[in-house]
């Protein structure tokens, strides 16, 4: 049986990506690890909000959607900037979110609680797409 990281990444692929900027974390790690074995170029990032000007330069040169990768909490609300500039330029644009079990998100971990947040965000214009 595939993990939940090898579907995303066979998704990936099948729909042409070529190039991934993230900032690698245990959130998700499945799906590195399903990248580890492809011809997707994994461009490794210091900080989110690089990895998502990464992905909106991406989306600019090719017109395909940049992919980025980043981890909850304040990895997610480091990547918003990029996310916003690449939404307000209608510059196509993926930002996958990696996300911890559900029993681990009942713990009070800072991390763990910002990202519901942000995707409540109704200026972002996620629900109104």
């Amino acid at each position: 049986m595939k993990t939940g990281g090898e579907l995303i990444v066979e998704a990936l692929k099948a729909n042409g990506v070529r190039r991934v900027s993230c900032v690698p974390g245990e959130s998700y790690l499945a799906v590195l690890d399903a990248l580890y074995d492809t011809d997707i170029d994994v461009v490794v990032c210091r900080q989110e909000g690089g990895a998502a000007m990464m992905a909106d330069a991406w989306g600019r040169l090719t017109g395909e959607p940049g992919i980025c990768m980043v981890t909850r909490g304040p990895g997610a609300m480091n990547a918003s900037a990029g996310l916003h500039i690449a939404r307000q330029d209608s510059i196509p644009m993926i930002l996958f979110i990696g996300q911890v079990q559900r029993c681990p998100r009942a713990r009070s971990l800072s991390g763990n609680r910002i990202s519901p947040r942000l995707h409540r965000n109704r200026q972002m214009g996620w629900r109104d797409r």
